[in-house]
């Protein structure tokens, strides 16, 4: 099977994707039309449609908000700020034991075996508890309102704004009846 070609246009939205926080299509088709204005708004759709079913790029969906992307496509936590709505990573370092615990937790309520987490933290930032001062990001709208999963969320380093994520929502660790 051949190899996939890699377009000058999907590369460029593969370089603006890096440089903004966990950005939705439009604000990514705003930002390549600066360099590429023949550009279509469909194009950078499909584009990113195609990494993130190629695992190039984590959809990160909420519900009753447009999808977001992140560049950053190994597993990792995302943790939203429910006051100013920015989106933090944080890897799977910061707590291997509690993963593993968590892991093992799922199996023993379910049977399956885990291989793969998509979870979401949400709590007020640093910034906006007013404990200390960070760089200005960009800040999306994210609420308490907005933070239930959509129903098919998409897959998800010590704790640092980044890009965007996949996650969960479990109602309780029950075996099936």
């Amino acid at each position: 099977m051949a190899a996939k070609r890699k377009s000058v246009q999907k590369q460029m939205i593969g370089e603006v994707l890096e440089q903004m926080n966990h950005p939705t299509a439009a604000e990514v088709y705003e930002q390549v039309r600066r360099h590429c204005p023949q550009i279509s708004l469909g194009t950078v759709y499909r584009n990113l449609g195609s990494m993130a079913h190629a695992g190039e790029v984590l959809r990160l969906s909420f519900k009753g908000e447009p999808d977001r992307f992140d560049p950053q496509a190994q597993e990792h936590f995302h943790v939203v700020c429910t006051s100013c709505g920015r989106i933090f990573d944080a890897d799977y370092s910061c707590a291997p034991e509690l993963i593993q615990q968590l892991d093992r937790a799922m199996e023993r309520c379910t049977g399956v075996a885990v291989e793969d987490r998509m979870l979401l933290f949400a709590g007020r930032c640093a910034s906006c508890r007013g404990t200390s001062p960070t760089t200005s990001a960009r800040q999306q709208d994210y609420r308490k309102k907005d933070m239930q999963p959509a129903t098919n969320p998409q897959p998800a380093s010590s704790v640092q704004p980044a890009a965007e994520s996949r996650h969960v929502q479990a109602d309780a660790c029950r075996q099936p009846a």
